[in-house]
């Protein structure tokens, strides 16, 4: 039996492109670049929306020459310039944990990957479809592929295409996501930077090239994008007119959303062994003692509802806290408002378990929370001498999650546990299952997801919530708007993507993180995550309140308008009135992803029959040598 031998220098020269494929695909090779850096000045920090029109010509035209290991190649390289430069702030965590730039390049190579399901077939119809075919196929092509990468355990919906216009001066241009999502915007970006992909071609060649039908068919198939694009933009300017001026108002229910600009280093500090008991309690009160100070500012606003941030409270001991419990109890009487908050939550395995074998259960409007009574808290002392709760179940389920206390009713029994966890952040998924690697190797958190989306219900308003990354999932949304939810409230710690964490810290890392351009990209984490809520508003048209530790914070009406936003690394409390009368749903609503599950199956299709081609292929060799014996 022949031995088999891995000789990964053979393996990295298969994909290095060879002295040959430099010289014929050279030109290609630098397009794909080229497009790959305009990809990083699209998204916050810098927010060129417009260059995103023509970002990816470049690579287009060259996906018209092209072909097997050299399409392979310039797609990869194209897609990790692009990703790595626009995910480059992740390399902030490295304060955190020192194997943070490997794993950024290893995501910036998974996302790049998924590009090949698009360059194939999208090469293929630009050789071998007619051109009126080919530019609308390639931009369902890029826009289906893109939303594969919501699903699994490892989806990262981050800046997708779409995600690029929300910006004030093309808010016109995002109103079609309550038709068609975000998936409907990157359609017609792909449009664009496709047809004019096919002048540039045809322009260069002056002749007919491969897959054009010269300079008049490319100047014909601009103007008809220029009508679409036009329409686009009558839709919606009535849309933004319709649907402006819904925060604000007299009458509704009146909101206050609390930034207190907690450092995560003071939270992290928390957390490690090294710190003492006496440190970790004073720490913890005088966070306390801030979040307090700032309801109270929220309070003299007689809101009827204070939202505060994701794991405002850090004891991982929350649920077990009466004393806490009574205190927020007190205030959220006292001040006759609700309150919001992001706390740890525990549940003994076995009950967790019985839920988790039921599946996620999606609310349907009117459908009540499921309650569920809270521990009791049996003290004991652990080997460091602190007092920590005895479990009575020997494992427990921990959950990021969002907490009420009601005016009247106290701290609520039902709890809304985060469904859709940050991969390699509050899970490992696959590398989870090895022993000591999550927790020692990654230093990733080990939270479970919940089962359900929770409604909650304040002044007769119910509003339904998201933390931290959920807000990217557009389908989170949608449920909960169509479980009856009339506000949107994302809790999210955002403090754990700061640069001047390293900055101070010095050394190499830190003076890497002061260059120039290398300075905006660590910076640009925080607003690319913040133009997700916009999105969410704008799909459900229902307003959305913003809570974020350290910013941004912000109140954002239906149409994407924002009328409140806070500054980064700022105490701060905004107080409005939103609107909240109940609404038809949008078509979004209504059919979900439905344009981009048809963008899908186009290239669902093609993959399919080149599979079947092949074995149909295969079988007729083997029935010839059968033949032939």
């Amino acid at each position: 039996m022949p031995r088999l031998r891995l000789n990964p220098f053979r393996a990295l020269a298969r994909v290095w492109p060879s002295r040959d494929d430099w010289q014929r695909h050279g030109r290609d090779y630098l397009l794909c670049a080229l497009s790959g850096v305009a990809g990083w000045f699209i998204f916050p920090e810098f927010s060129f929306a417009e260059l995103a029109w023509a970002a990816l010509v470049p690579y287009l035209m060259a996906l018209y020459r092209l072909e097997g290991g050299s399409l392979a190649r310039g797609t990869m390289l194209f897609g990790i310039i692009w990703f790595y430069g626009n995910l480059w702030w992740l390399n902030t965590l490295f304060v955190f944990n020192p194997f943070i730039p490997f794993g950024v390049a290893l995501l910036a190579v998974v996302c790049a990957s998924y590009l090949l399901l698009f360059a194939f077939p999208a090469a293929w119809c630009l050789r071998h479809c007619h051109p009126a075919l080919a530019v609308p196929a390639l931009a369902a092509l890029w826009t289906g592929v893109e939303h594969l990468r919501s699903f699994t355990e490892m989806a990262f919906p981050w800046n997708l295409l779409g995600h690029s216009q929300v910006v004030p001066r093309m808010m016109a241009i995002v109103q079609i996501a309550d038709l068609g999502g975000v998936a409907a915007i990157s359609f017609l970006i792909v449009l664009t930077n496709a047809s004019l992909a096919r002048l540039a071609t045809a322009l260069g060649n002056r002749h007919r090239a491969p897959g054009s039908d010269g300079i008049p068919g490319a100047l014909a198939g601009l103007v008809v994008v220029a009508g679409i694009l036009t329409a686009t933009n009558i839709y919606g300017t009535a849309a933004m007119l319709r649907w402006s001026g819904r925060v604000g108002t007299p009458d509704g229910l009146r909101v206050s959303v609390v930034q207190p600009n907690t450092s995560q280093m003071d939270k992290w500090t928390i957390y490690a062994p090294e710190t003492s008991p006496e440190r970790r309690l004073a720490m913890e009160t005088d966070m306390l003692r801030t979040m307090f100070d700032l309801m109270r500012a929220a309070a003299a606003e007689r809101p009827a509802l204070i939202v505060l941030p994701e794991a405002v409270i850090v004891s991982p001991w929350f649920v077990y806290d009466r004393e806490l419990h009574r205190v927020l109890e007190d205030f959220a009487r006292t001040n006759g408002t609700d309150i919001l908050l992001g706390a740890d939550n525990r549940e003994p395995w076995e009950t967790y378990s019985a839920r988790l074998q039921r599946g996620l259960r999606v609310l349907r409007a009117g459908d009540q929370p499921t309650s569920r009574p809270l521990p009791e808290m049996r003290l004991v002392l652990d080997e460091r001498g602190e007092t920590v709760p005895l479990e009575a179940s020997p494992r427990m389920a921990v959950f990021a999650s969002a907490w009420q206390v009601k005016a009247d009713g106290g701290l609520q029994p039902f709890v809304y546990d985060k469904v859709q966890l940050v991969p390699f952040g509050e899970q490992a998924p696959i590398l989870g299952h090895i022993p000591y690697f999550q927790d020692k190797i990654m230093m990733v958190g080990s939270f479970q997801a919940g089962t359900e989306q929770t409604v909650f219900e304040t002044s007769a308003t119910r509003y339904g919530v998201m933390i931290c990354f959920e807000s990217t999932f557009a389908r989170l949304s949608a449920n909960l708007s169509r479980a009856g939810a009339q506000l949107l409230c994302v809790i999210t710690n955002d403090a754990w993507y700061d640069p001047r964490y390293l900055i101070e810290r010095g050394g190499f890392a830190g003076l890497v993180m002061r260059m120039p351009l290398l300075r905006q990209l660590a910076a640009s984490g925080p607003p690319q995550h913040y133009l997700h809520s916009i999105l969410r508003a704008v799909e459900t048209r229902l307003p959305v309140v913003r809570s974020a530790n350290t910013g941004i914070s912000a109140i954002i009406g239906p149409a994407g308008d924002v009328h409140h936003r806070t500054p980064w690394a700022e105490k701060r409390v905004i107080t409005d009135t939103v609107d909240v009368t109940p609404h038809p749903s949008t078509v979004y609503v209504v059919f979900g992803e439905w344009f981009a599950h048809a963008c899908l199956a186009l290239a669902g299709a093609y993959w399919l029959w080149r599979l079947t081609a092949r074995l149909a292929a295969r079988f007729r060799r083997s029935r010839i040598s059968a033949l032939a014996a």
